[in-house]
């Protein structure tokens, strides 16, 4: 084991003392495989293809098809390296997205029931560059982002996301994952003038798209998205968040929910992840229909978990107030990251109206900060 000094601090990860961290698919080979990953079998070649280009993309993502010359392992395999692109690759390391994700599938993946097994994690001292090796979830069923999820499928997120608040629910497993960063740290405070600097194009490409009461949230922002994420880290009711809970992120069996994606994670109030999923993954008139319900849905499962001292009414206004982070990140991803493609347009756009939709029906202005 080794100390990693991230931004967060010091956290404890596996380092891989054999060889030098895979760059590109090429670098993955069998050898490579037979010595740092745990498949049950030996693999004699491997076949990669790439996969998860698009929007919000800021790793190399590969499917790997796996033969074997001595017992067996899975046929294929998924493998998550660094960007090929610097810029991302920086980003990462600002704001260690990519340690993030290696702590969490080395520390806190095994505690939970809707993730996939990870058979290979490490990263570099310098936090840029990582290798994970993953089961493959291809054959379970994914839904468009830009379509927008059923209420089928909205009803199982809220049961898989109370599952998870509910293990590091204020306890000591949340503790022990002293790599986890808390919605208030040092470097997320940088969205506020971050937020500032990219405002007046946010005005100018969507400001005859929402409504002026919207509008006018989105420039009451600029001066309280700090107080925002000092209440979001200080609230007692602090668990793991992923914080980047989408439909895209999600692949869904007939039993379970499957959250993929863990570089965003936080220590934080379970809600935000509610409000990033029902302000960005539905459609404006299923959420105004089911928005009661799924909060309800929520917080029961929360209870049933054992889950003490949080009312109904409580989360339900954490939801409202989380809605403002969540509009935060809508407004500033919309201008300042590139959409790619069309679909990536498609998505900012529909993330732009979809989330300052619920800030106005979820009454959120209210709950901005002195």
């Amino acid at each position: 084991m080794r100390d990693c000094v991230g931004p967060w601090g010091k956290d404890t990860i596996e380092e891989e003392t054999m060889g030098k961290i895979p760059a590109a698919f090429e670098d993955i080979t069998a050898d490579w495989l037979n010595e740092h990953a745990s498949l049950g079998g030996t693999v004699a070649s491997v076949e990669l293809e790439r996969i998860g280009e698009g929007f919000g993309m800021i790793s190399l993502i590969g499917r790997a098809t796996l033969r074997y010359s001595d017992g067996t392992g899975p046929e294929t395999v998924v493998v998550k390296l660094s960007s090929p692109v610097p810029e991302l690759v920086a980003l990462a390391q600002m704001y260690g997205f990519y340690e993030r994700e290696v702590n969490f599938y080395t520390h806190a993946a095994s505690q939970l029931p809707n993730v996939a097994e990870c058979h290979h994690a490490e990263i570099d001292s310098s936090g840029a560059e990582c290798a994970l090796v993953l089961q493959d979830m291809g054959h379970l069923r994914m839904a468009d982002q830009v379509v927008g999820c059923t209420p089928d499928d909205a009803r199982a997120t809220m049961d898989a996301a109370a599952a998870l608040h509910t293990r590091f629910w204020q306890n000591d497993a949340l503790a022990s994952l002293t790599w986890l960063p808390a919605a208030d740290n040092p470097l997320y405070r940088e969205a506020e003038p971050q937020y500032q600097e990219h405002f007046p194009a946010f005005v100018e490409k969507y400001g005859d798209t929402i409504s002026p009461g919207a509008m006018r949230v989105a420039e009451d922002l600029r001066t309280r998205i700090v107080k925002l994420q000092i209440l979001a880290a200080t609230e007692e009711t602090q668990t793991l968040a992923h914080f980047d809970l989408r439909l895209d992120n999600l692949m869904f069996s007939p039993e379970q929910v499957y959250f993929l994606d863990w570089q965003l994670s936080v220590r934080a109030i379970g809600a935000v992840d509610v409000a990033y999923f029902i302000g960005w993954s539905m459609q404006n008139d299923l959420r105004r229909e089911l928005t009661e319900e799924l909060i309800a849905r929520y917080h029961a499962q929360l209870l049933e978990a054992g889950v003490k001292g949080y009312s109904l009414a409580e989360c339900e206004d954490h939801v409202r107030r989380s809605m403002l982070g969540v509009a935060m990140i809508a407004a500033y991803g919309a201008v300042a990251v590139p959409a790619t493609n069309e679909r990536g347009q498609q998505l900012l756009d529909a993330m732009v109206d979809r989330v300052f939709s619920a800030v106005d029906d979820l009454g959120s202005g209210e709950f901005l900060p002195d």
